[in-house]
């Protein structure tokens, strides 16, 4: 049987990875979230929450613009521009990052769904008189709820 499709030639062999110590380069292992990257997501989340639940809009604006800053000032980081180049220069690689991205996005996606709803919930359920009150509470639930996240990504 001579076939042009032979299923014994067709197997792939995985890559192996290179022994690495730098974290940077080594496909192995993931970055993780700086002390002052995962800082500055909390407190801005913070802030955000705190204006939407307060019902201040100037406030919540802030957090946003805050979270957005962090968010591009991380992109920008040599580390992780050095992690970007080396998967552009080794494809052939897997790297930490192609897998157990589901569980990150969960864990994210069901924390800012809390936030949301915290900050609705004391927006239209707390007196107008205890907005402040509020607002103080929903950002802090959603500064441990953010902070709880963010070391689920991180493991």
């Amino acid at each position: 049987m001579n076939s042009l499709h032979n299923d014994d030639t067709q197997t792939m062999r995985r890559i192996p990875s290179p022994q690495v110590v730098d974290p940077v380069k080594d496909p192995n292992r993931r970055l993780k979230f700086e002390a002052w990257e995962r800082g500055a997501i909390v407190l801005a989340t913070a802030v955000l929450a705190f204006g939407g639940a307060a019902g201040n809009m100037v406030v919540a604006i802030v957090g946003a613009l805050g979270l957005l800053l962090t968010i591009v000032a991380m992109s920008y980081m040599p580390d992780r521009r050095a992690r970007q180049a080396e998967r552009n220069k080794h494809p052939e690689y897997e790297w930490a990052e192609d897998f157990g991205r589901g569980s990150a996005g969960i864990a994210l996606g069901v924390a800012w769904a809390l936030v949301l709803a915290i900050a609705g919930a004391v927006l239209f359920l707390f007196p107008g008189d205890y907005a402040m009150t509020g607002g103080v509470i929903a950002a802090v639930l959603s500064a441990v709820i953010m902070f709880v996240a963010l070391l689920i990504v991180d493991r």
